[in-house]
């Protein structure tokens, strides 16, 4: 695991805008975003070395084309780093979705993903359309479920992350889940 202070670092320097910190910061979190990648698809059946690697050079792709930086520390990275992961996900999802329908879209990524999460497809953009309205009804409970689920923070990470309480934290996920399973309902 990288150590904290020298993470921070680059984070620092990758928010000011620094290119090179911030395919260093990749390379210095690599190993414990692709243990957070792989557990996500792991838990949803996908093959573990191809697919992990493949969701972790998109989630790249996407987090240097978003230019800066946005997170301040270790937590907000991985935070940022989850909500890149779910979003590679759920896209990859819905493209091979959209091929399997005959638009003709091209995937960015192998449509083994969407056929090896273990869910049927229809299901899955439910549940991401149920996400989103969490997000809009409560951005924090959203990001409460992204932090968990998609990028496998424990309580204290997501807490430091949000500044909040573990417990408050503890107490977001349960009402997250209450709130999902009434939408997906």
């Amino acid at each position: 695991m990288p150590e904290p202070l020298e993470l921070t670092q680059l984070i620092s320097a990758a928010a000011a805008g620094d290119a090179a910190a911030r395919g260093a910061l990749y390379q210095k979190a690599y190993p414990e975003l692709r243990k957070l990648a792989h557990s996500r698809l792991y838990r949803h059946g996908g093959d573990e070395h191809l697919q992990t690697t493949e969701v972790l050079s998109e989630s790249f792709m996407r987090f240097v084309n978003t230019g800066a930086v946005r997170a301040q520390d270790r937590a907000s990275f991985f935070a940022l780093a989850s909500n890149i992961m779910r979003s590679v996900i759920f896209d990859t999802v819905r493209a091979a979705n959209a091929e399997k329908r005959g638009s003709g879209e091209i995937t960015a990524l192998s449509t083994q993903i969407a056929e090896q999460v273990g869910v049927e497809t229809n299901r899955f953009l439910e549940v991401e359309q149920a996400l989103k309205q969490l997000e809009a009804a409560d951005p924090r409970l959203a990001a409460v479920v992204d932090m968990h689920y998609f990028g496998g923070m424990n309580w204290d990470e997501i807490a430091d992350a949000l500044g909040v309480a573990k417990r408050t934290v503890q107490r977001d996920w349960d009402k997250a889940q209450l709130l999902l399973r009434a939408i997906l309902a």
